[in-house]
């Protein structure tokens, strides 16, 4: 498969993954609040016309005409590491776009060079890395990356910092695992709040909280745990009911 055609490959799945997301009322912004765009451009000053990004998120407060948050993402299909260059190199497209507060993403099929993590920190870039979920243990309708609670927090997750930076890591459960600011987390709603939130004053976030959606009713919303921590739970409720041979009984034991 040629260069270009591997890049359209991942855009589309990216953009199918970010697009169904949002329809459905799962995205980090309220749908009624977000339009996305696949090869959408914007105009840059410097170049007198404009510049085609990937994918583009428009992010807007209420009864607003104009977006407030522009989000620009960036698909590479390597089978290499990303390499700081390239997250460089995206920046500076980016930051020809005037108008709004604009974020930048670089979504890759592989693992990001140790320059591009301080690069886009440095810059307030988020580094994402995808997994085609029809690969994944754990097969949904919809994308696992999704459906992970608040409680599952930035800066612990070990296994997202694993799936960025290592090109061997073979993920089982996840489709994305994301980076900002030197910040992990296999959460596209904390990725996304993270990043769109990052450097901004108190009256733009009392204004951002007006589009942010909020779902706390879910009963699918659970913490993620490792199979060790599985089996060790499962052992404890075993030891706790004098289990010792056959089949347990589901009528006889209840567990709240």
């Amino acid at each position: 498969m040629d260069t270009t055609k591997k890049g359209d490959e991942l855009e589309n799945k990216i953009y199918a993954l970010f697009r169904e997301d949002i329809l459905n009322d799962r995205f980090w912004a309220k749908k009624e609040c977000c339009k996305i765009y696949q090869k959408k451009g914007y105009y840059s000053e410097s170049r007198k016309k404009n510049i085609i990004f990937d994918i583009a998120i428009e992010i807007f407060l209420p009864r607003q005409l104009t977006f407030s948050s522009l989000v620009l993402i960036e698909c590479k299909n390597y089978n290499k590491k990303v390499p700081v260059g390239d997250v460089e190199s995206f920046l500076m497209k980016a930051h020809q776009v005037s108008g709004g507060n604009i974020k930048a993403i670089v979504v890759s099929n592989n693992a990001f060079q140790e320059g591009a993590f301080n690069f886009s920190a440095s810059n307030n870039i988020g580094l994402l890395r995808y997994y085609d979920r029809s690969n994944l243990d754990w097969v949904l309708t919809r994308s696992p990356s999704s459906l992970i609670s608040s409680s599952h927090a930035l800066n612990g997750c070990s296994i997202a910092y694993k799936g960025l930076r290592y090109e061997n890591f073979d993920s089982k459960y996840f489709d994305f695992y994301g980076c900002v600011n030197h910040s992990y987390t296999n959460s596209i709603k904390l990725f996304m709040s993270s990043l769109v939130k990052q450097g901004q004053d108190n009256d733009f976030l009392k204004s951002l909280a007006k589009v942010e959606s909020i779902n706390t009713k879910g009963p699918w919303v659970v913490k993620f745990r490792k199979e060790p921590e599985i089996e060790s739970i499962c052992e404890s409720l075993l030891a706790k009911i004098g289990y010792s041979s056959g089949a347990v009984s589901l009528k006889k034991y209840a567990f709240s």
